[in-house]
């Protein structure tokens, strides 16, 4: 075998290799292992040589920031205008404000929502009013427990003029609501017109895909990226509609609608500098979807998953289908976290890049186009995060918000040596007593798949090798290396 083909199955091997929890459950969990259970004495693997990658450095990695904060589950990280103060949504209900500019910040409570609504399952969205500084005036996405018609509300409320800042609780002001359960999406924002633009998923599961069939339906607010005047009021309505928005005469659509056919926008951001709008939208089985999001556009869910046929005989809603300006396929993400256009100064060679990431691999890329035609696509990093968003400064730096509950922000990789550190042969990894011989080194163990993919009629054995005596987990699954 000549180098090369060494070198690949090197790469082979050092998939099984790599210590990341999160790839081998990846990669294990989708194979379905039958190996070790129960209590089992193992050697350790001491001879391991693969160090680095097999493949290019990555031009970033991530740096852990404020290593004296954690929140539990967070969803969304907000910076408060006029102050240094950024606010962090958790799932369940509780969002906290810190200061920035402390060296050590301690969080405080701005509230919990289970004060207001005690049956609340999650909260997703939380958005300044851009006349923040004069109205104190805050919006908020949350779901009561369940899949009730009015599951889902955005609400209005005021915060107090003190310091750490506190929201009302008793200022609350339901806007409008819609179906709870499943996919919400929830993310707020206010975009350069000044007017609110909700993001809504198809509020149900995955399976089987769109079962409310709402995804091509505009007379309901589902799958859909609402735009709303809350300065305003519209007769019998909390808000008002905006006398542009796309089907304002549309005979039986809601009239709040800007785009639809989307499966769950989990999160969305205006560039501030050309008011486009991006959305990142969380795939069934097989893509995940970033979108530059246009008036009136129809992004084809459920009869397209992006470019890629599901249901096609569905009745289709209005308009063409828009096509994703990047499509992510399952092997590479699995559950697509929206990003930002980055502005800031400390990363140089991504600015005016549109950044956003994955939540299942923890892979972060950047893109830049001109309309709807890529100009540049790369990966910057891949970590063990579960990226569940991004946030933004008032200095236009982004921040990760990892939902193991850390924060985080990249930073350039220097490191080129790792490239060439990487073991070119078989025989230099560390895997095998000898090569010739297929006889592994001590602490290499063989497994067994319980389902065998299509081979034509060639013959597979596996081996995986750990690092000393660590190990390998599926959650909810069978214990599968101890």
């Amino acid at each position: 075998m000549n180098s090369l083909g060494l070198m690949i199955v090197a790469k082979s091997m050092f998939v099984f290799y790599r210590v990341s929890i999160r790839w081998m459950t990846a990669l294990l969990g989708t194979i379905t292992l039958v190996m070790f259970s129960g209590e089992f004495s193992r050697t350790p693997w001491t001879s391991s040589n693969v160090k680095g990658r097999p493949d290019q450095h990555e031009p970033y990695k991530i740096q852990h920031v404020f290593q004296n904060l954690s929140f539990q589950n967070p969803v969304e990280l907000v910076a408060m205008p006029g102050s240094d103060w950024m606010w962090m949504v958790e799932l369940r209900g509780g969002i906290y404000a810190f200061p920035t500019k402390h060296p050590n910040p301690v969080k405080h409570e701005v509230i919990h929502l289970k004060s207001i609504a005690p049956k609340i399952s999650d909260a997703y969205g939380l958005a300044f009013h851009p006349g923040f500084e004069v109205n104190r005036q805050v919006f908020l996405c949350y779901v009561i427990g369940g899949g009730a018609p009015d599951g889902t509300r955005v609400s209005r409320f005021k915060i107090s003029e003190a310091e750490p800042p506190r929201i009302l609780p008793e200022t609350e002001e339901i806007l409008l609501t819609f179906k709870g359960g499943g996919h919400n999406a929830g993310c707020l924002r206010f975009g350069p017109d000044g007017y609110l633009y909700i993001a809504t998923g198809d509020a149900s599961g995955p399976n089987p895909p769109d079962i409310l069939n709402t995804g091509q339906d505009i007379s309901d607010l589902l799958s859909s990226i609402l735009r709303i005047d809350v300065d305003h009021l519209d007769p019998g309505l909390a808000y008002a509609i905006p006398g542009d928005n796309p089907f304002l005469d549309t005979p039986n659509a809601r009239p709040e609608i800007w785009a639809f056919g989307f499966r769950n926008p989990f999160k969305m951001s205006f560039d501030p500098n050309r008011g486009d709008l991006w959305v990142g939208d969380v795939g069934w089985e097989l893509w995940e979807l970033v979108f530059r999001v246009e008036k009136g556009g129809n992004y084809g869910w459920a009869i397209m998953e992006g470019n890629h046929p599901v249901q096609p005989d569905l009745t289709k809603g209005p308009g063409e289908f828009r096509p994703p300006i990047v499509d992510h396929p399952h092997s590479e993400a699995a559950s697509i976290t929206g990003g930002y256009v980055y502005h800031g100064e400390r990363l140089s060679d991504l600015k005016g890049a549109y950044v956003y990431g994955d939540y299942e691999t923890g892979k972060i890329w950047g893109l830049r186009a001109e309309g709807d035609r890529v100009t540049w696509h790369r990966e910057l990093v891949d970590t063990s995060l579960k990226i569940v968003s991004f946030g933004v400064d008032h200095a236009g730096e982004l921040w990760i918000v990892d939902y193991a509950g850390g924060l985080y922000q990249l930073t350039p990789n220097s490191s080129e040596s790792q490239v060439t550190q990487f073991p070119k042969t078989l025989s230099a990894t560390g895997l095998f007593e000898d090569v010739a011989e297929h006889e592994m080194a001590a602490g290499v163990y063989p497994y067994e798949v319980e389902m065998q993919p299509w081979e034509n009629g060639a013959i597979a054995k596996r081996w995986i090798g750990l690092p000393g005596l660590s190990k390998v987990e599926v959650k909810d699954r069978l214990s599968v290396f101890h």
